[in-house]
């Protein structure tokens, strides 16, 4: 569902507002993005960072997101941190728990929980950087 609300929003609302730099990579690398945009839309919303990264380091291939929407993906990251890792990590567990650990499934199992705990904590602390503290009775220096 994350996925599919992310389709929706992305090119309605932050595509629109987005950077020029983001929107030069639509017009300079057409089949590229489209790839990355359709991966993401499938798949999962985090595929959409390699829209803003610096792949290999060329400044041609950087886009970047507005603070707008940069707001946008870490309300999806918090829905992914809230509603679907829970789910993934019960159904692991349970999985686990009931079946053990010694098969195929079981060591899969142990990645999903390994790799989205990593991936979840990222994220966290990501969404977490963007959040502004304020400071009361204290002089700004």
């Amino acid at each position: 569902m994350i996925n599919i609300s992310h389709a929706i929003f992305h090119p309605r609302n932050m595509h629109p507002n987005s950077l020029s730099s983001y929107k030069d990579l639509y017009v300079n690398y057409p089949c590229g993005t489209c790839m990355a945009r359709f991966i993401s839309y499938l798949f999962s919303f985090k595929f959409s960072l390699v829209l803003v990264s610096w792949f290999c380091l060329a400044k041609r291939l950087k886009g970047d997101y507005s603070a707008m929407n940069w707001k946008h993906f870490n309300r999806f990251s918090i829905a992914f941190i809230l509603l679907a890792y829970p789910i993934m990590m019960v159904a692991c567990c349970l999985f686990l728990f009931f079946n053990g650990f010694f098969s195929y499934a079981g060591f899969v199992c142990v990645e999903v929980i390994t790799l989205s705990s990593t991936l979840m904590m990222l994220m966290t602390l990501d969404a977490l950087s963007a959040i502004k503290c304020k400071t009361v009775g204290k002089a700004k220096t």
